[in-house]
C-alpha cells in the first residue's frame, strides 16, 4: 500500500536527498512510495511512517524483534530481583523463626511424655496451643497440627514484620536522601554565596588597589613633572647666565679693540 515514509536516522532530518527516485526533505518522502520502494529503501536505512510512529519496512521486525528482546530480557531481570527478594526474606524469616518458636515436639517425644507423664501431660502440652482430646492418640494429632497452625502462622506474623521493617527502611532511605539532597543544596547555596562575597571583596580590593595605583602614578607624574619644570627653569637660567657672559665677553674686546 502507496504511503509518505521517514527516515528515522540521525543526519536526515535537515536538506534534501534523493533515493530510489523518491525525494526526501528533511527526512520526509516527498509523495507516497510503492511497496516495492519501501522494501528496497528500508533494506538500508530504517522507516517510520510520516507521523513517525510505525516502524514499516524490513527493519520493522528487527525493530519489533530487538523490543520483544529488551521486553523479556527486563522480564527476566525483574523475576530474578522477585526470587532473590524471597530468597532473602525467606532466609531472614527462617533465622528468626529458630529463636522465636522453640518448644516444638514430634510424634515420639509427645508419646514420651505420655508414658512418663500419662495424659495429663499431653493435656498440658495442648493447652499451650489452645487444642483438646480425650485420648493420648487424639491428643497427640491434635498437639502436632497445633505447633503446624503454629508454625504457619508465626511465618506469617514474621514475614509480615520483615517486609514492615524493609519499608520502613525504604522510607528512612528515602528521607535520608531527601536530607542529602537539601544538605547538599544549602552547602552549594552558602558555596555561592561565599563566592559571591569573595567576588565582591575581590572586586573591591581591585578597586582600591587601582585607586592607589593611580594616585602612585599621578604622584610620580607631578614628581616627574616638577622635576622637569625646575630642570627646565635651572637650563633657561643657566641659558642666561652664558648668554649675559657672552655678551659681555663681546663688550669686553671691543672695548679692548677700541682702545688699541
Amino acid at each position: 500500500m502507496p504511503k509518505r515514509v521517514k527516515i528515522n536516522m540521525p543526519g536526515f532530518q535537515a536538506g534534501e536527498i534523493e533515493l530510489d527516485g523518491a525525494k526526501f526533505v528533511k527526512g520526509v518522502s516527498v509523495d507516497e512510495l510503492s511497496d516495492a520502494q519501501i522494501a528496497r529503501i528500508g533494506g538500508t536505512y530504517p522507516l517510520v511512517d510520516a507521523d513517525g510512529e510505525d516502524h514499516i519496512g524490513p527493519g520493522a521486525d528487527l525493530v519489533a524483534q530487538r523490543a520483544e528482546r529488551v521486553e523479556r530480557q527486563e522480564s527476566l531481570k525483574s523475576q530474578e530481583a522477585k526470587r532473590n527478594a524471597k530468597k532473602s526474606l525467606d532466609a531472614r524469616v527462617n533465622e528468626r523463626l529458630k529463636t522465636t518458636l522453640t518448644g516444638l515436639m514430634s510424634k515420639g517425644q509427645l508419646l514420651e511424655i505420655a508414658d512418663a507423664r500419662g495424659i495429663q501431660g499431653l493435656h498440658v502440652v495442648a493447652k499451650q496451643f489452645s487444642v483438646e482430646g480425650n485420648t493420648i492418640e487424639e491428643l497427640v494429632e491434635v498437639i502436632l497440627k497445633g505447633q503446624e497452625a503454629a508454625l504457619v502462622q508465626k511465618r506469617a506474623d514474621l514475614e509480615k514484620q520483615v517486609r514492615e521493617e524493609d519499608a520502613a527502611s525504604g522510607e528512612a532511605e528515602e528521607l535520608d536522601e531527601e536530607a542529602e539532597a537539601e544538605t547538599a543544596a544549602a552547602e552549594k547555596e552558602a558555596a555561592e554565596e561565599q563566592a559571591a562575597a569573595d567576588a565582591e571583596a575581590k572586586a573591591e580590593q581591585d578597586k582600591a588597589n587601582k585607586e592607589a595605583r593611580e594616585k602612585k602614578a599621578a604622584a610620580a607624574k607631578k614628581a616627574a613633572d616638577k622635576k622637569k619644570a625646575a630642570a627646565k627653569k635651572a637650563a633657561e637660567k643657566k641659558a642666561a647666565a652664558a648668554k649675559k657672559s657672552a655678551a659681555k665677553k663681546k663688550e669686553a674686546a671691543s672695548k679692548k679693540k677700541a682702545a688699541k
